[in-house]
């Protein structure tokens, strides 16, 4: 009988082992923008477990503005869901209205200052190159 089981007792002690290895995946990816307009930029949809985190490094960040006086705070990083990237978009061109109107505001708010988006940093955060203006 006790030899019976042994071989039960292995399998269930290598599962325990097993489920106790936690797995990890990881992706690094290197991007340069110059140039672009675009109000946002999406980069990539990905998703990780509510444990995991996400890192972002930005190097050799130069910022020429065209119009008026430059405001950092209005660039940055930040990470929202399907459908709060949606809302927060909504948002930032009919300048927050909580109404149903569809008609883009004249003065749009930034989708940083959005309460639907994840701010990582923005770009007042950032050390910029001295020729950055």
């Amino acid at each position: 009988m006790a030899r019976s089981l042994r071989p039960h007792l292995l399998l269930l002690l290598f599962l325990i082992v097993l489920a106790s290895i936690s797995s990890c995946t990881a992706e690094i990816k290197n991007l340069k923008i110059s140039s672009d307009f675009r109000a946002i930029i999406l980069f990539e949809k990905f998703g990780f477990s509510p444990r995991g985190e996400v890192a972002i490094a930005v190097s050799d960040v130069s910022v020429s503005f065209t119009l008026g006086a430059s405001d950092g705070s209005l660039l940055g990083f930040f990470l929202p869901s399907d459908e709060s990237l949606i809302q927060a978009a909504h948002d930032s061109q009919h300048g927050g209205s909580t109404n149903s109107d569809t008609t883009p505001s004249p003065n749009p708010r930034c989708v940083l200052h959005s309460s639907y988006v994840r701010v990582l940093f923005t770009f007042d955060e950032l050390s910029l190159a001295p020729s950055a203006a």
